[in-house]
Formats: C-alpha cells, sequence, structure tokens
C-alpha cells in the first residue's frame, strides 16, 4: 500500500523561525583544519569497512580530526532563518539536524560536542556527571573487547520542523547517512568503529539533561588494537 501523501514530508512555503540549541560549553578545544585519511580507493574503503568489537581508545585529536572531516562544512547554500550547508553526508534540504558528540570516560568522564562552523570542539558540563559514567560503562559493556570513546548522534527536531511539515521521518533519515558516512571515514582513517543498536536516551539525558534533544545513535570509536 502506498503511503498517505499527506502524511509524507513536505517542505514549508515560508520558512518557520529557528533559535540554535544553546548547549552548555565550559570551554573551546580549536582544532584547525581537519587532515584528510590516507589515499585509498573508494571500492577498497567499502570492501574494508567492518563493525569493529575490538579496539582501544584513539587520542582526542585523532577522534576530533575524524569527526572534524565528517562535520565540515563545505560550501553554505543559502542564508535563511535555518543554515542550509553541504556536507560530506546527506541531508534534507543541506539542513543537517544531527549534532554529533563525543563522550569519554578517561579518567573524568568528559563530553565534547563537534561545532561544524567554528571547526572545534566544546567541552560540555555534563548534567550528570555521575549518570554519565554510568551510561557510558553501559553502553561499552555491549562490545566488551572495546575499550572505546563513544559517539552520540543528537538531533535537533526543531530545525527539520522549521523547513518542513511532518518532518520526524527526515531526523532518522539523515541520522542514518550520518552514521554510515562516520563509519566510512572510520574505515579511511584507519579506526575502529561500531555503530551500537541503541537509541543513546539515557545517555543523552545525562549530557544535557531535560532539553528538547532527540537520540539518534550511538556508536564506538577507537583504533584497532595493534596500533
Amino acid at each position: 500500500m502506498s503511503p498517505r501523501t499527506d502524511e509524507e514530508p513536505r517542505p514549508r512555503a515560508r520558512i518557520r523561525p529557528y533559535e540554535p540549541h544553546a548547549w552548555r560549553v565550559l570551554r573551546t578545544l580549536r582544532l584547525g583544519n581537519p587532515v584528510p585519511p590516507p589515499e585509498a580507493g573508494f571500492s577498497e574503503i567499502l570492501g574494508a569497512r567492518r563493525s569493529a568489537r575490538r579496539m582501544v581508545r584513539a587520542p582526542l585529536r585523532e577522534t576530533g580530526n575524524w569527526l572534524g572531516f565528517v562535520q565540515a562544512i563545505r560550501h553554505t547554500t543559502a542564508t535563511e532563518p535555518v543554515l542550509r550547508t553541504r556536507r560530506l553526508s546527506a541531508s534534507a534540504g543541506g539542513l543537517h539536524p544531527i549534532d554529533l558528540v563525543l563522550a569519554t570516560a578517561a579518567g573524568r568522564p568528559r563530553a565534547f560536542r563537534f561545532d561544524p562552523q567554528a571547526g572545534a570542539l566544546q567541552q560540555l558540563a555534563p548534567a550528570d556527571e555521575a549518570g554519565l559514567r554510568r551510561e557510558l560503562a553501559a553502553a561499552r559493556a555491549i562490545c566488551p573487547g572495546a575499550d572505546a570513546d563513544i559517539v552520540v548522534l543528537v538531533a535537533d527536531a526543531a530545525k527539520t520542523r522549521a523547513a518542513y511539515e511532518r518532518s520526524s521521518s527526515l531526523l532518522w533519515r539523515d541520522a542514518g547517512c550520518l552514521l554510515q558516512t562516520l563509519h566510512l571515514c572510520a574505515t579511511a582513517f584507519r579506526l575502529s568503529f561500531c555503530p551500537l543498536g541503541i537509541e543513546g536516551r539515557a545517555l543523552l539525558r545525562s549530557i544535557a539533561g531535560d532539553d528538547p534533544l532527540r537520540p539518534a545513535g550511538v556508536g564506538l570509536i577507537g583504533r584497532p588494537p595493534q596500533l
């Protein structure tokens, strides 16, 4: 049965006002321009992509560079109330409503949001530090052999809602595209990546509290054990 056309997303005739989410930022770490991965054929990267169950933690400079390469703004396509940009991952209307938050339990638990406009990592003030430690341990327990950091996909539904009617499905489409791009780019950088089958609701709550954001997926990121 074909879906009803009145249930499908549709661009709004007039873009609604939109205010970006205000993250609680402790400090900003400038990354500079991302360093691209080593030269490799596209088919080689596609063939090498695997979900890694064993890995070791990578230095923050490597995971930060990986995030920066994936999320870097290549081109700004419009200056409407909602910024539209071109990046590596496909996105409905060029909105890119999915933020990436890197969380680590190395020492004191910390969370960093990648800011694509500044090309920087923003260290966030977690809403519940004890809860963040607990949820990081729970996520890592899914792959006990992975001593890894965690990347959380965070959806800002207000952004797509400003530009589209019935926009919820677009968030999931964008999240899937971004998750695949993260995985392929991790392979290109010779990093290890494993998407987890969880949304990350409790993990996001420990980072952002009751802010109106939606979890859209979680993955582990690190290095292969032999490196």
